[in-house]
């Protein structure tokens, strides 16, 4: 997982030195590993895994404070470092208005979609996506997901979902996130609208 995130925009956000990602980037998607594991769902592809999903039901993606010290964020200042610490503290809130306000109904959120690197381009993100939307419409419920990586808009168009609007991390540098959503089969109503 942290090699799939070790550049995306938001994780450059948050760990902004290069050179020091790597730990703390990899603690941090053990942490969502951990809270999806306990709180919702966790998908890994390939044997070692090559790809992984984690996601909720929307009345568990709520990042409640004994949530997150369960998942391990107790240990966010000694593993982060405070600076960052901050950063996501700064993120967490506006990810959450968006959501709420983009996705007011009950749904599936998928926290994180991660292919390793040297797995790109073998179709496991699709299949791991397809398998999230499976269990959403099982659930009669629409899935909802954010990307601080434009170049992730088209796959996920691609895969049936569909933009619910930019929105910005605020901050000294405005980071751009994009909202989507894919309706479940059989809702000619789709409740994101």
């Amino acid at each position: 997982m942290a090699a799939s995130f070790h550049e995306d925009p938001g994780i450059r956000h948050i760990l902004p030195d290069p050179s020091r990602r790597e730990g703390p980037l990899t603690w941090m998607m053990g942490s969502f590993l951990r809270m999806g594991a306990r709180y919702g769902h966790v998908l890994a592809a390939g044997d070692d895994p090559l790809g992984v999903a984690v996601f909720f039901h929307s009345t568990n993606a709520v990042p409640s404070i004994p949530r997150l010290l369960r998942g391990g964020w107790g240990l966010a200042p000694l593993r982060l470092g405070l600076p960052a610490l901050v950063r996501v503290a700064s993120c967490i809130p506006c990810l959450e208005r968006q959501r709420t306000r983009r996705m007011p109904v009950d749904h599936v959120y998928l926290l994180s979609l991660s292919v390793a690197p040297a797995a790109h381009g073998r179709g496991l993100g699709g299949a791991l996506l397809r398998a999230v939307l499976d269990h959403a419409v099982c659930q009669g419920l629409p899935c909802y997901l954010e990307t601080f990586n434009h170049a992730n808009l088209s796959f996920y168009r691609r895969h049936g979902f569909e933009l619910l609007g930019e929105a910005h991390v605020p901050g000294r540098a405005t980071i751009p996130f994009w909202c989507f959503a894919h309706p479940f089969p059989g809702n000619p109503a789709q409740p994101f609208r």
